[in-house]
C-alpha cells in the first residue's frame, strides 16, 4: 500500500497520468524476452470474446475479408485465433521482441513496430481497430485521436479492458465519444478478474 501511495505521489509530482501504466520500449522487450506474456497464447476469456466479436462482424459480409488493425498486438495472441481466409490481420506493437514472436504465431499477418502514443506511420484504412488490454498503457484519448481516422466510414472499434478502477475512468470518458453497439462482461473465478469487451462506433 505504501509503495502505491509513493508511486502515485511521484506521478503527481512529475505531472504524469495516474490512470496510465507506463513502460519503456526496453521494459516491454525485456518482459517479452522473459516470457512474461506467454500465458496470453493459451485460453484467455477476454481474447476469446474479442475474436467472437470479430467473427460476428465478418459474417455480416462473408464474401470479403475483414481488415483488422490490432494495436498493441503483443505476441499475436489474438491474431493466431483468426483465419487468413476471413481476415486481413495487421498487428502493431512497440516491442521488437513481441513482433518477432507474433510473426511466428501469425505467419500470414502483417506487422509494424509502432509506438501507439505516436501518430501511426501509415494512412491505410480498416474495417475494425482492436485495442485489447492496451489503452491503460498509454494516453488513451491521444491514442484514439491518432487511430480513429484510420477507420472506414462504417468502421468499428473493439475494446477490451480488465475491470479495475483505472479502466472504469477510461470507460466513463469513452462513453461520451462513442455509440456502444454491443457490450459483454466475462469473469475468471480462478484469477479473480473480469473484463469488459465492447464494440463501439465513433460519434460523428
Amino acid at each position: 500500500m505504501i509503495r502505491k501511495v509513493r508511486s502515485f505521489g511521484k506521478k503527481m509530482l512529475h505531472g504524469d497520468s495516474l490512470i496510465k501504466i507506463k513502460y519503456s520500449k526496453e521494459e516491454w522487450d525485456q518482459q517479452y524476452d522473459k516470457g512474461r506474456w506467454n500465458f496470453l497464447l493459451h485460453e484467455q476469456a477476454n481474447i476469446v470474446l474479442v475474436v467472437n466479436e470479430l467473427k460476428k462482424i465478418q459474417q455480416e459480409n462473408p464474401s470479403q475479408k475483414l481488415r483488422v488493425l490490432d494495436v498493441g498486438c503483443g505476441n499475436g495472441a489474438l491474431g493466431r485465433r483468426l483465419s487468413a481466409e476471413s481476415f486481413e490481420y495487421i498487428g502493431t506493437d512497440i516491442s521488437d521482441v513481441a513482433i518477432e514472436e507474433a510473426k511466428v504465431e501469425v505467419p500470414w499477418g502483417t506487422f509494424h513496430q509502432w509506438n501507439m502514443d505516436e501518430p501511426p506511420q501509415d494512412t491505410s484504412v480498416y474495417d475494425v481497430i482492436v485495442f485489447c488490454e492496451v489503452l491503460i498503457y498509454g494516453n488513451y484519448e491521444t491514442i484514439l485521436e491518432h487511430y480513429t481516422p484510420l477507420l472506414k466510414p462504417e468502421g468499428l472499434l473493439v475494446i477490451s479492458l480488465y475491470d479495475v478502477w483505472r479502466t472504469k475512468i477510461i470507460w466513463r470518458t469513452l462513453k461520451t465519444k462513442v455509440h456502444v453497439l454491443n457490450a459483454e462482461y466475462v469473469y475468471n473465478k480462478i484469477r479473480d478478474i473480469g473484463w469488459n469487451v465492447v464494440v463501439v462506433k465513433i460519434k460523428k
